[in-house]
């Protein structure tokens, strides 16, 4: 089955722009050939081409939105945010630019920097909860860690599990294609979840008290609802689970999430790098396998593994 690559960037053509400037023929030339590399697995060799266009083009806009929105891809908010500043700097399009940084923002925490942009920029949503996170910081209670029984979910995700959302059970999709926690229409009615009001058309955000996961208590978690209409129910992406380190077992078909992460230099099993593309996030091994195909989900057989989205890699032991 071949997949169409699109590396953290959203796909720009010349009939939607206009006449392209020379600056962006070259940023879309090396997408191009980023997409081809990963394709073929050659991550080190792709990367390479957006940090040598910073490089040798220092105050070309384009050329940090494309670095910024692929170490966005491989899981890194904050560098991924400084990168997106300074394409704005440089003067780069704040439109195309927004919800890329507003995304990058939010997987760094950085709820200041997002309540701080002036109503025109973020939405009154986004800012809103913006603000009751810098009062009500997410953190996590309980256990050191916590066993989780997975159950078998839709055939492009990694299963499902249970957690305790205002008294209520949700059994939540672990789905490659999402990013942060997106709550089913039902949760907006639930105890705890504080929903805030959003602009019209925007997926609407919401900060959920507290998230029981088995032993394990977090609290004050972002998470936007699911668009009307949606019928496929509450999902985690690997981004916000990859914070709680969690270990993975195939063959048991449990996860184990942490509440305070060891440091991923100490995590044993060999490295694997991932990157979230529109398929969702995928392994870089031998060629890209997105984890929302059966390839992608078996190219590790039935060994444990952990994700660290902190680094853009899970790392695999041994059998």
């Amino acid at each position: 089955m071949r997949h169409t690559l699109v590396v953290g960037v959203t796909c720009l053509c010349a009939s939607a722009l206009g006449a392209q400037s020379p600056q962006e023929r070259r940023a879309q030339a090396d997408r191009e050939m980023v997409r081809e590399l990963i394709a073929r697995g050659a991550l080190v060799s792709a990367e390479s081409v957006y940090y040598a266009a910073v490089r040798i083009r220092p105050r070309d806009p384009w050329a940090r939105l494309n670095l910024g929105r692929h170490v966005l891809a491989r899981g890194v908010g904050k560098v991924a945010a400084a990168l997106l500043e300074e394409a704005r700097f440089f003067g780069g399009d704040q439109a195309l630019i927004m919800p890329d940084l507003l995304a990058a923002y939010e997987r760094a925490g950085m709820w200041r920097a997002i309540a701080a942009f002036p109503g025109s920029a973020v939405g009154a949503g986004d800012k809103a909860r913006a603000e009751f996170l810098m009062r009500h910081p997410s953190g996590a209670v309980g256990a050191d860690s916590a066993v989780l029984r997975l159950e078998h979910g839709d055939a492009a995700t990694l299963g499902r599990m249970a957690l305790v959302i205002g008294g209520d059970t949700v059994r939540a999709s672990i789905d490659p294609t999402v990013r942060g926690v997106l709550l089913d229409a039902a949760s907006a009615r639930r105890r705890g979840v504080r929903v805030f009001k959003q602009d019209a058309g925007a997926l609407r955000v919401a900060v959920v008290d507290t998230v029981r996961a088995g032993r394990l208590t977090f609290t004050n978690v972002p998470a936007r609802m699911v668009a009307p209409g949606d019928t496929t129910g509450a999902r985690i992406g690997l981004d916000w689970l990859g914070d709680v380190q969690p270990t993975i077992d195939p063959e048991r078909y449990t996860l184990t999430m942490r509440r305070s992460p060891v440091d991923p230099r100490a995590v044993r099993g060999a490295r694997v790098p991932i990157v979230y593309t529109e398929d969702g996030w995928g392994l870089v091994v031998g060629g890209f396998s997105p984890l929302t195909t059966v390839e992608g989900r078996t190219a590790l057989g039935e060994r444990k593994w952990t994700l660290i989205t902190a680094r853009g890699e899970i790392a695999v032991l041994p059998r």
